[in-house]
């Protein structure tokens, strides 16, 4: 069992809700406390309504923070247009930020008075958070809030399909190696969203390799190992939760052979062995 790094656990200790749903008001708003200068202006894609588990409202409400919200459904920018109305900080938005010339994050922020090194970023897209933070370049906020799939271990690097019809979400180790290419250092990470920092503006711990992210991260799923056994059955460690689903995979959902041929080889009555022939003779017809 590792132990929590001490400065991501002193960040972590401050965790808050206003609006938020895992404590991210008050770990922001620390987090900007420790920068050495501020903008007071923060963007927010997917704003949703601009209220329902904002990471930005409380900067806006609160702090008097300019802000520009976006939201590519029609209907949440709809009820975002009206949440917002008495807040003249605020610039809405009606768009998708994708990962493409013509509609990333650099192309929407060019049509608004947001300065290029703003303070925050809230990123939240279910999937393409990692692809739309990495076609963004002319602008260089000083702390992102990025929200990646907690049910990945620390040790794997997965990054999603750049596609806007996929929603797998990223790996925490992913985002970290992405902040790393673009000048960021992560600082910790809650059980839903990594806080990356400026590398220029940050002098506090920072995972110093990969294989140190389980010592920022507030909670470490638990590792499901596969492995098979000479007779062919497939184990797993331990069941996985599918979180958005309310279900467990186990050891009985994965296996691979029919029950009759879950046998060692070299112990194969002859119709099993016709049974095993036969089952990869189709296979390899089938592709």
């Amino acid at each position: 069992m590792t132990m929590l790094n001490k400065g991501a656990a002193e960040i972590l200790a401050h965790a808050r809700n206003v609006h938020s749903q895992e404590g991210e008001d008050g770990i922001v708003e620390h987090l900007l406390g420790l920068l050495p200068e501020r903008d007071h202006w923060c963007v927010e894609f997917g704003a949703w309504d601009g209220l329902y588990l904002s990471n930005t409202f409380h900067l806006i409400e609160s702090k008097g923070y300019h802000a520009v919200l976006i939201e590519g459904s029609s209907e949440r920018y709809a009820v975002l247009r009206k949440n917002m109305e008495k807040y003249k900080t605020v610039e809405c938005m009606n768009r998708f930020v994708g990962f493409e010339a013509g509609d990333s994050l650099d192309v929407l922020l060019a049509q608004t008075v947001c300065p290029k090194e703003f303070d925050f970023l809230s990123v939240d897209i279910d999937g393409n958070d990692y692809h739309a933070i990495k076609a963004m370049t002319d602008y260089r906020p000083k702390l992102i809030c990025v929200e990646f799939n907690p049910t990945i271990p620390s040790i794997v690097s997965y990054v999603q399909p750049a596609d806007p019809n996929v929603s797998h979400g990223n790996s925490l180790r992913a985002l970290y190696e992405l902040g790393l290419e673009k000048g960021y250092k992560l600082a910790c990470a809650n059980r839903l969203n990594a806080f990356l920092v400026r590398a220029d503006l940050w002098e506090g711990d920072s995972p110093a390799r990969a294989e140190d992210l389980t010592d920022f991260r507030s909670e470490e799923p638990p590792m499901s190992i596969v492995f098979s056994t000479y007779d062919g059955t497939v184990m797993l460690t331990e069941p996985h939760d599918m979180l958005w689903h309310d279900e467990k995979l186990t050891a009985a959902d994965i296996q691979m052979l029919p029950a009759i041929i879950r046998r060692y080889p070299g112990n194969y009555t002859w119709l099993q062995w016709k049974i095993f022939k036969w089952r990869r003779r189709l296979k390899r017809l089938l592709g």
